[in-house]
């Protein structure tokens, strides 16, 4: 198969003496095309591409804008390494909203760990209809077994985390996560765990209105808010780790 330049340049000699061709300056020219042709095929263009990708994403977001949560204690941070899900539990405990398949998945996957305390198997074993006085007063007894004492600043900073996990597991997209955590921002009373994905979904939602941002380090635009979402969770658990 013959390559676009020998082509080129087998039409130009119909035109032109081979001897004139060949001293002129098309020659040189053509003598370069061959060469950026060979040096193009010769190019690893998924590396490239890569490295475009990679140097994108290392100036997006700004390290100073993420935030280092409060550190757990021992016992706590043993059981969510255990059962990430803890901290999805812990938030809906918080919020009082009762009895729920995500606290009966909790309990069943606590047992597969080995936390198999009396208040963990019944909890596993209880049915969708629970009375909500008898489940509030069955997760006091299973954090007494666990030897938990939850504040909110523990059950909110881990919720954040809860939902950066998803995000980077591919559950939910960023700015769903962005959306889950400023609705967190409000049903907590504008807790501070919340407050930094509050006020820069504020910011992406001028953004997507074709307006300025005015909050955040100035690199979200209207063209990348969900890889600097994204980019935002990764940074948010490295940090946090």
């Amino acid at each position: 198969m013959h390559s676009v330049c020998a082509i080129e340049e087998q039409a130009l000699t119909l035109f032109i003496p081979k001897d004139l061709y060949e001293s002129s300056f098309l020659s040189t020219f053509a003598h370069i095309k061959r060469q950026i042709n060979r040096n193009l095929a010769a190019m690893d263009w998924k590396e490239m591409f890569h490295g475009i990708i990679g140097y994108h994403k290392k100036t997006i977001v700004s390290d100073d804008i993420v935030e280092k949560f409060p550190k757990l204690s021992g016992r706590l941070s043993s059981i969510i390494q255990e059962v990430p899900c803890t901290r999805n539990v812990l938030y809906l405990y918080k919020l009082r909203k009762g009895f729920s398949k995500e606290w009966k998945w909790w309990a069943i996957e606590m047992m597969e760990k080995g936390f198999q305390t009396p208040g963990i198997i019944q909890l596993a074993g209880e049915d969708m209809n629970m009375n909500p006085f008898e489940f509030s007063s069955l997760i006091e007894t299973i954090f007494h077994e666990l030897d938990l004492d939850i504040s909110n600043d523990d059950a909110f900073y881990q919720y954040a985390l809860w939902v950066a996990h998803q995000v980077l597991d591919g559950m939910i997209s960023a700015e769903e996560g962005f959306k889950e955590l400023t609705q967190a921002a409000i049903d907590t009373d504008y807790h501070k765990a919340f407050l930094e994905f509050y006020y820069l979904e504020e910011n992406a939602d001028l953004l997507r209105d074709h307006l300025p941002g005015c909050y955040g380090d100035g690199n979200m635009r209207e063209d990348n808010i969900e890889a600097w979402m994204h980019q935002y969770f990764e940074k948010l658990i490295k940090i946090n780790k």
